[in-house]
């Protein structure tokens, strides 16, 4: 697997924390996204874009399964399942360097095993107040309240660990629903930004955080610890 994947990128983040709205913009500034996801869109037509790649998350499905890795479960392992090369050909049959997919279920737990697969390949994620995320899963997954925040913190503690293990470049986040570290994510990519903030509206659905911040502090600190690392990014450029 000697082909260099710098440009091409993995959207990861917690489900309900703004993912779908990420890979449109990618896709906007100049991604490919794949024609089997250009048929979903064509075939079902919907107020909101088709965004998944079907094989790509279900190969996630399967590599979540066989590392015995719960995405509800609050400690975060190592993966140790590989992509074979018969995999990673059948993702990319439909699409041109560069590209994105995305899979919010699978990309953030599972970062080691597609950095593996795609050398060079960078992780663009999603980062969501954990209130409004909890509010989002109840009403769209129909799961309890608890569930939901542990989805949340499961995902984002791995996303934490990866951004103090790996280069800092291989990892971008990006704020939702403000799209603070969009700019930096396509200057690095080589991405046009106008196009990829294009329709940029702040009308989605808000908790209320207030409540929430005295009975779940330990999310808060990994949200505001995330919420820094978005901060430096930005910073870099000054």
């Amino acid at each position: 697997m000697a082909d260099s994947f710098e440009q091409c990128v993995l959207v990861g983040g917690c489900p309900r924390s703004g993912t779908s709205w990420l890979v449109d913009a990618l896709a906007r500034g100049g991604l490919d996204i794949g024609s089997r996801v250009m048929k979903s869109r064509a075939d079902a037509p919907q107020t909101r874009p088709i965004t998944e790649d079907l094989k790509f998350t279900m190969l996630n499905t399967y590599l979540l399964e066989v590392n015995d890795q719960d995405r509800f479960r609050a400690e975060v392992g190592q993966p140790i399942a590989e992509v074979t090369e018969d995999d990673r050909s059948m993702l990319l049959e439909d699409k041109e360097s560069p590209w994105v997919m995305k899979d919010p279920h699978g990309v953030s737990l599972m970062w080691p095993t597609w950095r593996r697969a795609f050398p060079g390949v960078r992780m663009v994620s999603a980062l969501r107040h954990p209130a409004s995320v909890m509010k989002s899963a109840v009403r769209f997954f129909g799961i309890s309240s608890d569930r939901a925040l542990k989805m949340w913190w499961r995902n984002n503690l791995a996303l934490l660990g990866w951004t103090e293990i790996y280069p800092k470049d291989s990892i971008r986040l990006v704020h939702f629903p403000t799209g603070t570290g969009l700019y930096e994510c396509c200057r690095e990519l080589g991405l046009d930004f106008s196009k990829a903030s294009e329709g940029y509206k702040h009308d989605f659905v808000r908790a209320d955080h207030e409540p929430f911040a005295s009975c779940y502090e330990p999310l808060l600190h990994l949200y505001r610890r995330l919420q820094d690392r978005v901060v430096a990014a930005d910073e870099d450029l000054l």
